[in-house]
């Protein structure tokens, strides 16, 4: 059967059988969809009459909560998928209205339309199909040549017939009392929430914890996204997606699966934001892992109202916005505004009128809802007016959803950090193609910051048969007595910097450039053409043996240009910064560390005690050999392959 790149899964089956047969729904699924399979929950619906079903209102109840969990915890074996829950029909008991008659537009319509509903006699029965199709399109925007599937699972031996009382499914919102709740309680609705987090690699976690905010807010829902200082403490913060990136997936993700929703995306650059300060928000979001942070932000609300009822605390960090902002456009192109948020005022472009002001950092509008994404990184200080009677926010707590295929050193979670673990080792991006160099001839060059590990890969790497090419070597043989940089490097730099048997005193020579860049750049114009030249003879001496892989190993292969030699760019990376958070959201890296590694202060340090180590060299000095070179950041965005030596040896050579 045909493979569709998207997909739409009504699901017709009542929730309370539905749970123990979804496993076997989603493989079936996920054998005809490879990329966005959107799910539609339509319990109790049927296509065998002969009236065409209608989408009604599907209460939101701590039941559908949960199914919603279990649906995306169930997908997370599938991770070639990008799942969509809609929560168009789901609707709260305060908020409870009838649904919009126009048809939804999705990012990416599908291509093909399944359900879980079976027909008598098991086949693909054509006047089914047809109520199956009519019902897609009147609900959602769809692909014009809209395929039709009824899906048959395996279900196995134990087949649960429709109607059995199923599994009970964990809570995945936390009680707030020990008295048991019903699963077909009614969830409360809010206008306004908050939830927050880093959203890098948009994953099923994130998913629940958007979702759960999207079904309690009625009108406005306000995300921030962390960025800068709260991005410090993350693991392998170097293969972050950038900011703009996680927001524009976060964007699309949101506006799919509820577009009635206003969403007020901003960065988080402190760890209160908007949920601090903000009069109008009633709830806030978080996880497990962040519900003392969420303690910590009710503290701050009230703790910083004034006696006599008025408080002032400045919305920072809302970017530069000069004619306009970073911009969230609406791939599908129907009549969406998007709030705009200028220096001075806010404008809409093109369709949604207004009443926000530019002193409250909040929009509403009216018509068409829109998604708000303020500027960043440099906006100009915006004050909320005087606020009175802060109150707490009520705290809703999710659950964690774990991983059941996490592996060693990897969190037990689904996690953005096991994620970027898990592309240590990979390749990133295409490699270069050399054409002047010989087939099956391959060119590596292996870089890093001073002290983050690379000689340990390497070895590794000439363990596995690669021709090594050590540029320190190099630049000694360059300095000797006689060498092709010694006369020059004397003649720039002067007679003092000899020893008294006329070797380059190379500490003497650091001391002069490192923290030095006119100096530095001197040195550097001299060193590294001759260290490239020595390089390229190496490279035909590895031919000459007959080697089918070289590394060059090389601190400054980016800065000296030499990634024009190589076919692939490895970088290791060792953290920059300290282990320990200081902020409630904040997540250590020593967290993910072994017990007996130690290393409890800054990471930074351990490169500085490795040149200190290896070259003999003072910790002034060994910093500012670091601070000469460019960032572990600035090496990542360059890079085909990343490595990194934070965890035991095994662990890195695995990744090797």
């Amino acid at each position: 059967m045909a493979v569709f790149r998207s997909g739409l899964l009504v699901l017709t089956t009542p929730l309370t059988s539905l749970a123990p047969r979804l496993a076997p729904i989603l493989s079936s699924a996920a054998r005809l969809v490879n990329h966005t399979l959107y799910v539609h929950l339509q319990p109790g619906m049927s296509l065998g009459g002969s009236a065409q079903p209608q989408s009604s209102p599907v209460q939101a109840t701590f039941e559908v909560i949960d199914f919603i969990t279990h649906l995306y915890a169930g997908a997370d074996v599938h991770r070639h998928l990008d799942v969509r829950i809609l929560l168009t029909n789901i609707r709260t008991k305060s908020c409870l209205p009838p649904l919009p008659t126009s048809v939804q537009n999705l990012a990416h319509p599908p291509e093909v339309v399944l359900t879980d509903f079976q027909t008598l006699d098991g086949s693909q029965y054509n006047p089914a199909k047809q109520q199956l199709e009519r019902y897609a399109t009147s609900c959602y925007s769809c692909c014009p040549q809209l395929s039709s599937v009824l899906l048959y699972p395996d279900y196995g031996p134990a087949e649960p017939p429709v109607g059995s009382l199923g599994v009970h499914l964990p809570s995945t919102i936390r009680p707030t009392s020990p008295v048991a709740r019903s699963a077909k309680q009614p969830v409360r609705g809010h206008r306004r929430g908050a939830v927050g987090g880093t959203f890098d690699r948009l994953h099923n976690a994130h998913k629940v914890l958007l979702s759960v905010a999207c079904i309690l807010a009625r009108e406005q829902l306000v995300v921030g996204v962390a960025d800068k200082e709260l991005l410090k403490s993350k693991l392998l913060p170097e293969l972050l997606q950038p900011y703009t990136e996680r927001v524009e997936h976060l964007s699309e993700f949101l506006v799919d699966i509820k577009p009635s929703l206003t969403f007020d995306i901003i960065p988080l650059l402190d760890p209160y934001g908007p949920a601090g300060s903000d009069p109008s928000l009633e709830f806030l979001v978080v996880s497990e892992e962040t519900y003392r942070g969420g303690m910590a932000v009710n503290r701050f609300r009230l703790e910083n109202v004034t006696p006599e009822g008025n408080w002032q605390r400045e919305w920072r960090g809302m970017g530069k916005a000069t004619g306009g902002c970073w911009k969230y456009r609406d791939p599908r192109g129907g009549k969406r505004g998007l709030k705009v948020v200028g220096r001075s005022k806010e404008e809409l472009v093109p369709t949604l009128p207004s009443e926000a002001s530019s002193t409250s950092g909040v929009g509403r509008g009216r018509g068409d809802r829109f998604v708000l994404v303020h500027s960043h990184p440099s906006f100009s200080l915006l004050t909320l007016p005087l606020l009175q009677d802060l109150e707490e926010l009520t705290l809703y707590q999710i659950q964690l959803l774990k991983d059941l295929n996490h592996k060693e050193n990897e969190e037990d979670k689904v996690s953005s950090s096991s994620f970027r673990q898990q592309m240590l080792g990979n390749l990133l991006r295409p490699p270069y193609k050399r054409p002047e160099l010989p087939p099956g001839f391959y060119v590596i060059g292996l870089t890093g910051i001073s002290g983050s590990g690379k000689s340990s890969v390497a070895q590794r790497l000439k363990g596995l048969g690669a021709y090594i090419i050590d540029s320190d070597h190099l630049g000694h043989r360059a300095y000797a007595p006689g060498g092709p940089a010694y006369q020059p490097v004397v003649e720039a730099f002067g007679t003092d910097i000899l020893h008294k048997d006329g070797i380059i005193n190379r500490k003497v020579l650091g001391s002069r450039v490192f923290g030095n860049k006119k100096q530095l750049k001197i040195l550097t114009d001299i060193m590294w053409p001759v260290i490239a030249k020595l390089a390229r003879e190496e490279m035909d001496q590895a031919m000459a043996e007959g080697k089918r892989v070289c590394v060059i190993d090389a601190a400054m292969l980016l800065e000296a240009g030499w990634q024009n030699m190589v076919h692939e760019v490895w970088t290791v990376v060792i953290p920059e910064t300290e282990v320990s958070g200081s902020h409630p959201y904040s997540i250590t890296v020593a967290r993910f560390l072994p017990r007996t590694s130690g290393l409890t202060n800054a990471l930074s340090a351990q490169a500085i005690r490795r040149i200190v180590e290896r070259d003999g060299l003072s910790e002034a000095a060994a910093q500012s050999r670091l601070q000469s070179q460019m960032s572990g950041q600035q090496l990542v965005d360059q890079s085909h392959v990343v490595l990194s030596t934070m965890w035991e040896p095994h662990v890195t050579q695995r990744q090797v």
